[in-house]
C-alpha cells in the first residue's frame, strides 16, 4: 500500500510517465506475491492504466481498462465501487482516445449503476449524466446532447447550487449544444446570461470565463449571419485559445 501511495504521489507531482513505469514494474511483483486476481493487484492494474492515459496514451489506457473490467466484475462484482470506478475510467479514456460512440455507450451503461448504488442526485451520478450528454453530442447527436444537458441543469442547480463550477460547466455545455443543434440565437442568449456569472465567480481572466466570452462572440456572429451550413462540431474544451484572443474584449 505504501508503494501505491508513493507512486501516486510521483504522478500527482507531475511525473506521469514515471508513475506509469513504476506501476508497470509493480504489477508482476504484486501478481507473483499476492496473486493476479488479488484486489491489490487489480488496483495496481487500474492505476497503471490511469497513469498510462495521463502520460499521453489514451488508447493504451482504454485497452488496459477494457481488459481489467471483466476481471473486476468477476472477482469483486459488477457493483463494487472499484468495478464501477474502472467502468467510469474506461468510458473516459475511450472518449479521449477518439471513440465518442464508445464513450457514450460506456456512460450509458455506467449511469444506471451510479443511480442505483449512489442515488440519482449524488454528485458522481450527475457527473456521469453530464459526461453521457457530452459524448452523445460528440458522437453526432447535438439535439440529444442539448436535451440531456437541459434536463441535468436544474438538478445540478438544486443539488450543488447555481454557481457551483459543475453547474456552470453544464450551463456552458447546454449553450454549446444548443448552438450545435442549430439554434445560434439560443446559444448566444445562454452565453450572454452565463458570462457575467463566470466573470463574478471565476474571475475575468479565468480560462472558463475567456471561453464563455469567445463563445458569446462566436454565436452572436453566427446568429446574425445569413443561413448556411451548420458549424463543425468542435468541443467547447478546444475553444480556450479563442478565449485568450478575446481577453481584452471581456
Amino acid at each position: 500500500m505504501a508503494s501505491v501511495r508513493l507512486i501516486n504521489w510521483i504522478g500527482e507531482a507531475g511525473d506521469t510517465a514515471g508513475a506509469r513505469d513504476r506501476y508497470a514494474a509493480l504489477i508482476p511483483v504484486s501478481e507473483r506475491v499476492i496473486g493476479a486476481e488479488h484486489p491489490g493487484s487489480l488496483t495496481a492494474r487500474n492505476n497503471h492504466a490511469r497513469w498510462t492515459g495521463k502520460a499521453g496514451d489514451a488508447a493504451g489506457a482504454r485497452d488496459k481498462l477494457a481488459g481489467l473490467l471483466p476481471v473486476r466484475e468477476r472477482v469483486l462484482g459488477p457493483e463494487h465501487p472499484d468495478t464501477v470506478a474502472t467502468r467510469a475510467n474506461l468510458a473516459r479514456w475511450a472518449g479521449e482516445a477518439g471513440d465518442a460512440a464508445g464513450a457514450r455507450d460506456e456512460y450509458a451503461a455506467l449511469l444506471p449503476l451510479r443511480e442505483r448504488i449512489l442515488g440519482p442526485e449524488h454528485p458522481d451520478t450527475l457527473t456521469a449524466r453530464h459526461n453521457f450528454a457530452r459524448w452523445t453530442g460528440q458522437a453526432g447527436d447535438a439535439a440529444a446532447a442539448r436535451d440531456e444537458h437541459a434536463a441535468l441543469l436544474p438538478v445540478r442547480e438544486r443539488v450543488l447550487g447555481p454557481e457551483h463550477p459543475d453547474t456552470l460547466t453544464t450551463r456552458a455545455s447546454l449553450a454549446y449544444w444548443t448552438g450545435q443543434a442549430g439554434d445560434a440565437a439560443g446559444a448566444r442568449d445562454q452565453y450572454a446570461a452565463l458570462l457575467p456569472v463566470r466573470q463574478r465567480v471565476s474571475g475575468p481572466d479565468h480560462p472558463a470565463t475567456l471561453t464563455a466570452c469567445a463563445s458569446l462572440a462566436d454565436w452572436t456572429r453566427k446568429a446574425d449571419a445569413p443561413a448556411g451550413p451548420p458549424p463543425p462540431p468542435l468541443s467547447p474544451d478546444r475553444r480556450s485559445s479563442e478565449g485568450n484572443a478575446m481577453k481584452s474584449a471581456c
